[in-house]
């Protein structure tokens, strides 16, 4: 509805009218291309949807860093308890604590490892074939085909992002990456 009551008002505004009715405008596409071609040439072609997509990635790559910075915070204070628990621990129980303290970093470091392996396969193969599968689908976006194309890249693509966060999950140790401490505190001292 809101489409349908601002269209009067967006194809009158000198930022959207040359991306609507321009020569290479959405309309001028529908009425002059091939159906099939319509979201290659009218949609993927436009610098407004060039900077729509640069934005998203931008926000992505933003929220990427704001995580990896969370977590080397969060790893820095487990270090620091660590070192904490060392100290104030003697024998038997010192050495228990030092054995757990190497079998995390050993942990972290397998986790590190297969996480560069998967880095190396999701950019090296998943990503493009999550983009060049989309690419086909939009292009023959009319059909239940190019329909089928188009979902199975956005399922692959989400189910390579999530295993994304499973390595990064098993890297930092937690079952939650954001917000898990407090659940994990609250079930752990939990009064039964």
């Amino acid at each position: 509805m809101l489409s349908f009551t601002s269209w009067t008002y967006a194809t009158h505004s000198r930022l959207l009218h040359d991306y609507f009715f321009g020569a290479y405008g959405v309309t001028t596409a529908l009425e002059q291309a091939d159906p099939t071609t319509f979201f290659d040439t009218s949609i993927f072609d436009q610098t407004y949807t060039y900077y729509v997509l640069m934005t998203f990635i931008a926000a992505l790559i933003g929220f990427l860093v704001y995580i990896v910075l969370q977590n080397i915070s969060i790893a820095l204070g487990g270090a620091k308890e660590a070192v904490q628990d060392i100290e104030l621990t003697h024998g038997a129980e010192r050495r228990s604590v030092e054995i757990e303290v190497v079998e995390r970093l050993f942990i972290r470091i397998i986790g590190l490892v297969i996480w560069a392996v998967y880095w190396l396969f999701f950019l090296g193969a998943l990503l493009p074939f999550c983009i060049v599968t989309a690419r086909l689908g939009a292009g023959a976006f009319d059909t239940l085909l190019g329909i089928g194309q188009f979902g199975l890249a956005i399922a692959v693509l989400w189910i390579g992002i999530h295993l994304h966060v499973v390595c990064l999950r098993l890297v930092m140790l937690h079952p939650r990456l954001f917000g898990g401490q407090t659940a994990m505190d609250a079930e752990l001292y939990a009064e039964k």
